[in-house]
């Protein structure tokens, strides 16, 4: 493709070195132009904050005024108790973030964090009656509180260390470059010129037609050495991944301490829960203790009553053969002379002949009033008695 300025034709090459610092540069401003359309967003402190939030300074300066007081009693009650008890609360209370809450109605950074905020320190306002329900607005409201300043601090480290470097790379390298290499067209658009005009000149002007191309021709050489020396400084000091990387470790320190803020109110949520809940559950076995209590003792009179009514109604056991023995064990007779017992054996009801030495009184089952044995047992040992 051949270049043309006006009815120039014969344009003068550039160096090919010359030609590729240029693509870089372009590159190079491209990319900062097209992050800065995005991070100069950071800014604009309001750039989170609903549009549709309509802020009532009179009434919420009352309602911060009035909780201020009652959070500052909380953080010194929070600190004596954790003297006295030994144990430490696990959300610590930011004074800073008291001092913020304290200067909303002069300074309050608009941010959604900030608005999540008020909202919660109007919702504690509210609900001031119910204390558990307060306290965590409370908390709440301080947690977001704490966000919203951290997001204001990675907005001025990014302003400074991203925004800013960019924006002196593009005023003071490369629009220094730019400038440079339009010049080094005007000097080159000069020199085709001149030599134009040498090839049309007549011959009393050739002489000082030549002087003239040839100084424009310096001038045109002059130029691509100045603009590549300008470019080459803007590659140089175009520390773009220096920049991304304090981009990254702004964002890194607010998300770092904003889940810390997070983190402490869940904390503070969880150790409330735990202790009502423990609370609550003694209420519970308290309460369920005592009412076992009563019902065993109940269903101990029951029983007793019953066993009453049991022992009334049924008529008296007989006692045993082996009752009556164990109670009552058989006295021996004396022995005769051979040395053998003679034991007299009388029935009033039921006869029974012990005919056999394996037959034990321990497997008579029959109820009787009362059982005398009659017959001549001599020929029974002292062991089979016994």
């Amino acid at each position: 493709m051949q270049e043309k300025f006006g009815q120039v034709t014969d344009i003068s090459p550039l160096p090919q070195e010359y030609l590729d610092l240029e693509q870089q540069v372009d590159s190079i401003k491209l990319v900062y132009d097209h992050f800065l359309r995005i991070t100069t967003v950071y800014e604009n402190e309001s750039y989170d904050y609903p549009k549709d939030v309509r802020d009532s300074i009179t009434e919420f300066q009352k309602t911060a005024s009035s909780r201020v007081q009652e959070l500052q009693t909380k953080i010194s009650n929070s600190s004596d108790n954790s003297h006295s008890s030994g144990s430490v609360e696990p959300m610590r209370t930011s004074v800073s973030s008291v001092g913020s809450i304290n200067n909303y109605n002069q300074n309050s950074p608009r941010t959604l964090n900030n608005a999540l905020s008020k909202a919660a320190l109007f919702a504690a306002e509210q609900l001031k009656m119910d204390k558990d329900s307060s306290t965590v607005f409370h908390s709440f409201s301080e947690a977001e509180s704490i966000i919203s300043d951290e997001r204001i601090k990675q907005d001025k480290i990014i302003q400074k260390s991203f925004n800013t470097e960019l924006k002196n790379v593009l005023t003071n390298r490369i629009d220094v470059a730019n400038k440079h290499r339009k010049d080094v067209q005007n000097k080159r658009l000069q020199y085709d010129i001149s030599r134009t005009k040498l090839d049309h000149a007549s011959e009393d002007k050739e002489s000082s037609l030549r002087v003239a191309m040839e100084q424009h021709k310096q001038a045109f050489e002059q130029s691509i050495d100045d603009a590549i020396i300008m470019m080459h400084e803007v590659i140089s000091h175009s520390n773009f991944i220096t920049n991304l990387n304090e981009l990254a470790m702004a964002q890194l320190e607010y998300h770092e301490r904003s889940f810390k803020a997070l983190q402490d109110f869940i904390t503070t949520m969880t150790y409330s829960n735990s202790a009502s809940s423990t609370a609550h559950s003694n209420i519970q076995i308290n309460h369920l203790s005592s009412g076992t209590v009563g019902i065993q003792m109940e269903n101990l009179e029951d029983s007793d009553n019953n066993a009453d009514s049991d022992n009334l109604d049924k008529p008296p056991k007989m006692p045993s053969r082996r009752n009556i023995e164990e109670e009552h064990p058989p006295k021996m007779p004396p022995r005769h002379a051979t040395g053998k017992p003679a034991i007299p054996v009388s029935a009033t009801s039921t006869s029974i002949t012990a005919s056999t030495k394996d037959s034990s009184v321990n497997n008579l089952t029959n109820k009787v009033e009362g059982i005398t044995l009659e017959g001549d047992v001599s020929d029974l040992d002292d062991e089979d008695v016994m």
